[in-house]
């Protein structure tokens, strides 16, 4: 037998084989010192606009499932909550981290604020979320189609330019 467990003893392919009892007193130790040594992580305050919308989605989608009104309650707290700290004006801006709106603004965003709203209103039919569907409608045709092209945001840098007339 190449593998298996027997009296305690993993054995592996190799032949090699650990000890769990004997090593377990080790290994305690060793998780003990690290856990002493090493700085708990800190709290990670940022909010990022688009996975949260998503995660709102997610819940609404729960709610129709189950029509269990705790998932409706959680994304309607949630949705306001992102509102309140990711969006301005329709705008919608990627990350808020500590009260502050980062200056990066991107499509895919502000399509999942859509969607959430969208799935809000089709729930609710409140007359409020018409308005900011709207709003991010027109929001997103002014920002982020120029010309005919879809832009996915609006900090469009080129970073490489061939040329073709030379020959590489």
């Amino acid at each position: 037998n190449d593998a298996g467990i027997e009296n305690g003893v993993i054995y592996l392919k190799s032949h090699e084989y650990i000890k769990v009892a004997a090593m377990q007193p080790t290994l305690d130790k060793l998780a003990n010192r690290i856990s002493s040594v090493k700085t708990p992580p800190i709290k990670d305050n940022k909010i990022i606009s688009g996975y949260n919308f998503m995660f709102v989605t997610t819940l609404l989608t729960c709610f129709q499932v189950s029509s269990d009104e705790w998932y409706l309650n959680q994304a309607s707290s949630l949705f306001q909550k992102i509102r309140y700290l990711a969006v301005d004006n329709n705008k919608v801006y990627r990350c808020s981290y500590h009260g502050k709106l980062f200056d990066y603004s991107s499509l895919e965003d502000h399509v999942y604020y859509l969607e959430a709203a969208i799935n809000f209103f089709e729930i609710t039919r409140e007359k409020e979320l018409a308005i900011i569907i709207q709003g991010i409608a027109d929001e997103i045709d002014k920002t982020f189609i120029k010309d005919g092209i879809t832009y996915l945001n609006i900090d469009i840098t080129i970073l490489v330019s061939f040329d073709d007339d030379k020959d590489n």
